[in-house]
């Protein structure tokens, strides 16, 4: 007996209902794969294309910021000091998305403002590596200034007291040239993966809570609609058996589909 053969007799073994719940559960479970194989990769990447776009909206805002107090440095209203110390003071008070913040280093690597670790200003860190021995200052340098109209992305990693494991980071870049600055921002990739945590279940959720509905409306339409009828009619033909097969008696059955034909 070959495989076929075996299948078609396990295959017509089955009751209708099961049939039914197969034909039923395939396209969830194909759609399910769908999903997390398409519809996550996707999302994931959505995710990390907005994130991209975030950091670069926001280093730009400070670059016109910058701009802006460049100007007025050029038409006298202040003198380019002031105009530096300035856009420094407001650059190091701004915030984003709970406490994300920036900071400038110049050309020679040298840091120009640092929003969240004032004790770096006037420091040389051209020596600067991350935890993998990238020398990270000099790449998002050199990157901004060979990328001047799109800026840089670099990923960088980080030791922080009490984790063991490097953090991952992505840093953004830009050269604001007139002063030799570069204006730097950066997100954890953790709380990236933490955003793409909360999209997969809400996808994966999603998808549990429509296969329980779908199995379990086609179960209730299957046993309402055909296995509770062709179940009234064995148990009619049945009962004509019992009574000598008299098939004169007459089936009652208030349908218009195949079974009421």
């Amino acid at each position: 007996m070959n495989f076929i053969t075996l299948y078609v007799a396990k295959e017509s073994s089955m009751k209708i209902r099961s049939k039914l719940m197969v034909v039923t559960i395939v396209p969830i479970v194909l759609f399910t794969l769908f999903s997390y194989f398409y519809i996550i990769p996707q999302a994931r990447s959505s995710i990390y294309r907005e994130k991209d776009l975030q950091l670069k909206t926001n280093v730009e805002s400070i670059h016109s910021l910058i701009g802006y107090y460049a100007s007025l440095a050029e038409k006298g209203t202040l003198t380019p000091q002031e105009a530096q110390s300035r856009a420094i003071e407001a650059t190091t008070r701004i915030r984003y998305a709970q406490n994300s913040y920036f900071w400038i280093d110049n050309t020679n690597l040298v840091n120009v403002m640092h929003g969240d670790q004032p004790k770096l200003v006037g420091q040389d860190r051209s020596n600067v590596k991350d935890s993998k021995g990238t020398y990270t200052v000099r790449e998002y340098i050199a990157g901004a200034q060979q990328n001047k109209e799109s800026g840089y992305y670099l990923n960088l990693w980080y030791a922080k007291p009490g984790i063991t494991e490097p953090l991952h980071r992505r840093v953004y870049s830009k050269l604001y040239e007139p002063w030799g600055w570069v204006i730097c921002t950066g997100i954890n990739i953790d709380d990236v993966e933490e955003t793409v945590a909360t999209v997969t279940n809400s996808i994966l959720l999603a998808n549990l809570l429509l296969s329980l509905v779908t199995i379990g409306f086609m179960y209730w339409f299957s046993r309402q609609t055909i296995t509770k009828p062709l179940q009234s009619i064995i148990d009619k033909l049945r009962e004509m058996a019992n009574n000598g097969g008299d098939l004169t008696k007459k089936i009652d059955i208030q349908r218009k589909d195949e079974l009421g034909q």
